[in-house]
């Protein structure tokens, strides 16, 4: 018996039919499970994207959009082509269709964060308390003295208990000049909080400027129009370098013996990472969805259109040397210190969520848990550029109240204050749309 056209992909099949009110009895039915409203169909869009393509056309789509994000779909998903929801918006100029996917994925974030910040405090608390620093250094072996005009910082990190605050000082670089503050955030478990910020887990403070903001704090209106604009006003692109394998291999001497070396008081034995790196820019471009129905569900037409909405402006594929030092000396193990590097991702930093993407990549965590804690390695930042980070000056710390309150309370000549006062986001273009990034 012929299948029905579209069977495979009911979802699918109900949102290209505009066939909502059945969509909603699907629903009240209990018969759509998450990996259903979040399959990905034969030409590679979930639901919620191919309701997003289709929305120029009615807007009873941009509803449909809204209402699959209620029910749980992950807008965070890409196309077949590595396009996002927030991309569709761009390419379309539909601020609409914007605002929705900005608003939802926002909203779900803060959801996250207030969902499983009860399971980080307490996986913190297992956690040995300690201090330690990172040096973070760009370094080329093609651009000359680049690590003498590049940026570069100390980060100071105190973890006691559910605790943690994390101390750096570049905020900006601009036009090869560095901008610098003395830059705090504090994680803390309000539970165990009694000041006048009890009620916020995450603060970002300004020590020169003495103020602190609370970096989840939602947009108010003139923010939000901002940073919308912004986003629309830019182009989708996608420029970003993908570490597509990871190798490791032992250094070792002429005589065949591994290589060891002292970092930091630590004797630690040398790696070598080889890195497969793809450096892909490619720029969105919009095309209508204008396929009749049972073209869109033929399988053999599908792939056919596939890279016709892509301009391609940089494609490459180079293997990259990067080097790891991994020492049995070092008192943290890696998996607790992967449980702090996410934590301190939340707070919006990039460098750490760099080297905690670059850690946690499988092939490499099998092997800095088998062989040690990389007390220094060098991060890919580009297919020229390496950032070299050293860990340093490790100590454990007693978790007494009065040790407590010195480390991690708000410094009495600091005031709080909106996050458009404290962070400039009307002023400054950049950090809205860092903030976008933090926030979708």
């Amino acid at each position: 018996m012929k299948r029905e056209v579209g069977s495979d992909f009911p979802i699918h099949a109900l949102i290209y039919k505009k066939d909502f009110v059945r969509l909603v009895q699907y629903f009240k039915r209990g018969a759509i499970s998450a990996d259903d409203l979040n399959q990905r169909d034969l030409r590679g869009n979930t639901p919620i994207i191919l309701a997003a393509k289709l929305s120029p056309f009615d807007d009873e789509y941009l509803k449909a959009v809204n209402y699959l994000f209620e029910k749980g779909a992950n807008g965070k998903l890409r196309d077949s082509n590595g396009w996002s929801l927030m991309d569709e918006a761009i390419s379309q100029q539909n601020t609409r269709l914007l605002a929705i996917a900005f608003d939802q994925l926002n909203k779900r974030k803060k959801d996250r964060w207030e969902r499983t910040k009860l399971t980080i405090f307490r996986k913190l608390k297992l956690i040995p308390d300690f201090y330690v620093e990172l040096h973070w250094e760009c370094q080329s072996t093609w651009i000359p003295f680049l690590s003498k005009i590049a940026p570069n910082d100390t980060f100071q990190i105190w973890k006691v208990g559910s605790f943690l605050r994390l101390d750096f000082s570049l905020v900006g670089f601009s036009k090869l000049q560095t901008k610098r503050r003395r830059m705090s955030i504090l994680f803390r478990d309000t539970s165990e909080v009694e000041d006048d910020y009890k009620h916020i887990d995450i603060m970002l403070v300004n020590k020169d400027r003495k103020i602190l903001v609370n970096p989840l704090e939602d947009l108010d209106m003139d923010e939000k129009l901002a940073v919308l604009t912004d986003i629309i006003n830019s182009e989708p692109l996608q420029n970003e370098l993908n570490i597509e394998e990871q190798e490791w291999r032992e250094c070792r001497s002429f005589l065949g013996n591994l290589v060891q070396e002292t970092v930091n008081e630590y004797l630690c034995t040398k790696y070598k990472v080889i890195v497969k790196a793809h450096a892909l820019q490619r720029k969105k471009v919009h095309q209508r969805l204008e396929l009749p129905y049972e073209e869109y569900f033929n399988q053999e037409k599908s792939s056919a259109d596939a890279q016709a909405a892509v301009k391609v402006a940089k494609d490459v594929k180079k293997v990259v040397e990067s080097q790891l030092w991994l020492s049995n000396e070092f008192p943290l193990k890696i998996s607790n210190f992967l449980t702090v590097l996410k934590t301190l991702s939340i707070g919006g930093n990039a460098n750490m969520s760099k080297l905690k993407d670059f850690l946690k990549n499988q092939s490499l965590k099998e092997v800095i848990t088998q062989n040690g804690f990389p007390v220094k390695v060098q991060i890919p930042i580009g297919l020229l550029i390496k950032a070299t980070v050293d860990f340093n000056k490790f100590q454990y710390l007693h978790n007494t109240p009065e040790y407590v309150k010195e480390i991690f309370s708000v410094p009495a000549d600091c005031q709080y204050v909106s996050r458009k006062e404290g962070m400039k986001t009307l002023q400054n273009k950049k950090k809205r749309l860092a903030m976008a990034n933090v926030a979708t």
